[in-house]
């Protein structure tokens, strides 16, 4: 089983078919509660377990030796929206219709310089999410979050029963509102619960005793970036040893994206789809955990929502770009070859000077990376820093990859609803610290 609390026979052993739940077992039996931890801003290679030097995240490296462990995840952007959005329904951005968040920018007119905040796309109702599916099998749904990206405008509050947006507000008040509902979450019903965490977003705060001053700018920011997971992690601790889903939750941890320090030129999560940004942490721990199992196929945050469904024992939706990846979990021997000719998608949007789009495909060890600029084709597994373009050495590669990101193109994006937001003072405010600010040139 699951643990004590995980009595649903389809869910012995993390091995048996998937099966859906009925309202009476629900209420004869115990169902694991499920929890999501999303961590914005968290690029993997900061943390010891996926082989930083230092380990900044000691009770997650904890949780890693007891879950599977994903190595090559990635996400679906470089940016907060789309890719939680690809988190909650398994889908990619051109396929959920939010290819952007919240973003304000300077417009140069006549008139001087106008401040202005982009519309929101809309999830569109037809698009099913997470929260719906639990909460059609029975379970209380729960979500906290921390960046204003992640809020109603959009659509992520759907099918939540409690639902708390904080403006960058950092872990401690995540576990102050989440112990309010302390007596909800316990009772007869199993939970799916949602904790969105915004701490490794810039602007970083110096967190003691962790942080140490460097002299290198960008090294300090990387300091301050770190002390603030070393900050976050014994956060999470608190909380889910509060509730006792270190040992019988169903706990997926992962990041919508990375953080840059210079490794392309650049700073913060800006315009681009390197490594840096687009590798996500990724590791998934049943209840009672596994045996630590570190995994290196690639994997995208599509696979979240159908994994998540599947390994509760719920039917998981047809139509879905993501895959559920318990096969990997459970270490089948021949589990690699059936993700091994699939090519995985990223997309970013940038609107101002003038729209331009972003494109990544990852297939095997390769991944290329489409702009106005040109094409980049580097070898990810050998160079993950991806600092080696090798397009013109691998003009076939470069060709087969190509064709397949155009044919994905062609699907187009879903045309959604848009929703207009009335700039105002203290919103631009929060966005410019956020980062979330840009000025026509």
């Amino acid at each position: 089983m699951f643990g004590s609390r995980a009595p649903l026979v389809c869910l012995m052993a993390l091995s048996l078919p998937v099966c859906s739940p009925s309202q009476e077992v629900l209420e004869e039996w115990k169902a694991p509660d499920v929890v999501v931890v999303m961590i914005d801003t968290l690029r993997p290679d900061h943390l010891g377990f996926y082989g930083n030097e230092v380990e900044t995240a000691p009770f997650l490296a904890k949780m890693a030796e007891q879950s599977a462990v994903f190595h090559r995840a990635y996400s679906t952007s470089s940016w907060t929206a789309p890719a939680v959005a690809s988190v909650f329904t398994g889908l990619y951005p051109t396929n959920h219709g939010i290819i952007e968040g919240f973003m304000a920018f300077k417009r140069r007119s006549q008139r001087g310089i106008d401040t202005e905040v982009l519309p929101l796309n809309q999830l569109p109702k037809e698009v099913g999410v997470m929260a719906e599916s639990f909460k059609a099998a029975g379970y209380q749904t729960f979500g906290i979050a921390t960046n204003l990206n992640i809020g109603s405008e959009i659509g992520f509050d759907r099918a939540f029963d409690e639902w708390k947006l904080f403006r960058k507000d950092d872990a401690r008040k995540v576990g102050e509102q989440i112990q309010e509902w302390k007596e909800k979450i316990n009772g007869e019903k199993p939970s799916f619960v949602y904790l969105h965490f915004m701490d490794p977003h810039m602007p970083y705060n110096k967190r003691e005793p962790w942080y140490e001053k460097k002299k290198n700018k960008l090294e300090d920011s990387a300091a301050k970036y770190d002390s603030e997971i070393h900050f976050l992690d014994q956060e999470i601790e608190k909380i889910l040893t509060s509730f006792g889903w270190d040992k019988d939750g169903l706990l997926v941890l992962v990041s919508d994206h990375g953080e840059e320090f210079g490794d392309h030129g650049g700073t913060g999560h800006e315009f681009q789809l390197h490594s840096e940004l687009n590798r996500v942490l990724f590791t998934f721990r049943p209840p009672g955990g596994i045996e630590s199992r570190n995994i290196y196929t690639n994997v995208s945050v599509v696979d979240i929502l159908p994994t998540t469904l599947a390994a509760a024992g719920l039917i998981v939706p047809p139509g879905l770009d993501g895959q559920s990846v318990l096969s990997l979990i459970q270490g089948q021997k021949d589990a690699p070859l059936a993700f091994a000719n699939r090519t995985l998608f990223a997309h970013r949007l940038r609107l101002v000077p003038k729209p331009e789009h972003l494109w990544a495909a990852i297939r095997g060890p390769w991944k290329l990376i489409l702009s106005e600029d040109g094409i980049e084709l580097f070898h990810h597994i050998d160079d993950l820093g991806e600092s080696q373009d090798l397009a013109d050495e691998n003009p076939d590669v470069v060709k087969r990859m190509l064709k397949e990101l155009r044919e994905f193109q062609e699907k187009g994006f879903r045309s959604v609803e848009k929703k207009s937001i009335a700039p105002d003072a203290s919103l631009i405010k929060e966005l410019e610290a956020l980062g979330y600010f840009e000025e026509e040139e």
